[in-house]
């Protein structure tokens, strides 16, 4: 199994942060302070360095800081005890600059899978409350860590299904784009269908895992299930393509796809967003993220960074203590954690014999508070 963990990192005019730079332990790291004191922000800071983006805004430069027009995030990886330096950059109105080791990706999808990383955060009630979008991106977002062609074919297929899309918005008449049609037709079905091939093997295992982390979680007095709801039959995305398109001119966009498919979660056979407690929300979302979690560590033979933001949100006492049992040095590696209770946290980890630092946030200043080992 590689080891795989984030030495240090640099921040400059990122959000709250004018200029830091922090050591971490390659095991445990509790970042404790205030709300708005920035433990969020050092996290997403985390996420960018391995997925080349925030996890909490989808505009990068909503992330410079007032009073700069750029940001820049450095980071050091230990790889297997190999060290990258991954810099990310970004400036108002120019594009976005990701280097590994002082070389520019042409491509930033070269860059998403070599450094793994799962995120718990109170922002994955979105996947629960809101629409189909978010679970998507949740689905596509592990498979594309995962699997460089699904994340070519998923490219591939944004780019001609946003074509599609503009042609079908210019209301002409369908016979004067029937040829065009065709071509975009067939090209979103040999790309639709492989998508939807990946999704559905990868939940088999995915599904399976979910319900054994909830099951631990729950102390076995529930069970939940995923179901994948897809808008076409397999290997049947062309044809329904084309029986679509008077529907999809009349609308002005395509109706049909990996793109309007959804998953279905339930808690005892009844959907969770009507019929769960937010503990039991919360207990869902901790049993996909750590399946997630898994099947990286499975797949790429390597254990993941994971980011815990708000460790104690809508948890009771039980499910905390659980999730600590889960979060073993056996098969977990480096962990971020964060809280507004540093005193609760180190409760929880006592007599887990794992390493861990200390680190206070205060006026956007991050202290080194102690590094300890507890047994």
């Amino acid at each position: 199994m590689l080891e795989l963990y984030l030495e240090k990192i640099s921040l400059l005019y990122f959000k709250n942060y004018f200029s830091t730079e922090v050591n971490f332990s390659n095991q445990v790291n509790i970042i404790f302070g205030n709300n708005g004191e920035g433990k969020t922000n050092m996290l997403d800071a985390i996420h960018y360095l391995c997925l080349t983006k925030s996890f909490l805004n989808f505009s990068d430069v909503q992330n410079i800081h007032p009073d700069s027009n750029s940001f820049l995030i450095k980071g050091v990886f230990n790889k297997n005890e190999i060290t990258n330096e991954i810099v990310c950059s970004v400036e108002k109105e120019q594009k976005k600059v990701i280097k590994k080791n002082k070389k520019n990706y042409e491509k930033f999808a070269e860059h998403i899978g070599q450094f793994p990383l799962v995120v718990i955060s109170p922002l994955d009630f979105f996947l629960i409350n809101e629409g189909s979008d978010y679970r998507r991106r949740f689905l596509d977002g592990m498979l594309s860590q995962l699997n460089s062609n699904y994340l070519e074919n998923l490219v591939q297929y944004n780019k001609v299904l946003a074509q599609r899309n503009s042609l079908l918005k210019t209301k002409q008449n369908l016979n004067s784009i029937e040829g065009l049609l065709d071509v975009y037709d067939f090209q979103l079905g040999q790309l639709g269908n492989k998508i939807l091939e990946e999704r559905v093997k990868f939940l088999e295992e995915f599904i399976n895992l979910c319900n054994q982390i909830y099951l631990v979680l729950s102390g076995n007095k529930e069970i939940i299930a995923l179901e994948y709801q897809g808008s076409f039959a397999s290997d049947q995305l062309e044809t329904e393509l084309v029986n679509s398109r008077n529907k999809d001119l009349q609308i002005g966009y395509t109706t049909i796809g990996p793109h309007k498919d959804d998953l279905k979660f339930l808690l005892n056979n009844m959907p969770i967003k009507k019929f769960a407690s937010q503990g039991q929300q919360k207990s869902f979302l901790i049993s996909l993220k750590l399946a997630q979690y898994s099947i990286f560590k499975n797949h790429l033979n390597i254990k993941p960074i994971l980011l815990l933001d708000d460790f104690h949100d809508k948890l009771d006492a039980s499910r905390v203590g659980r999730l600590i049992d889960l979060l073993n040095p056996q098969d977990f590696g480096q962990i971020f954690i964060t809280d507004t209770d540093e005193k609760k946290l180190i409760h929880h980890f006592e007599g887990k014999s794992r390493d861990f630092k200390l680190f206070n946030l205060e006026n956007s200043t991050v202290n080194e508070v102690s590094f300890k080992t507890l047994t």
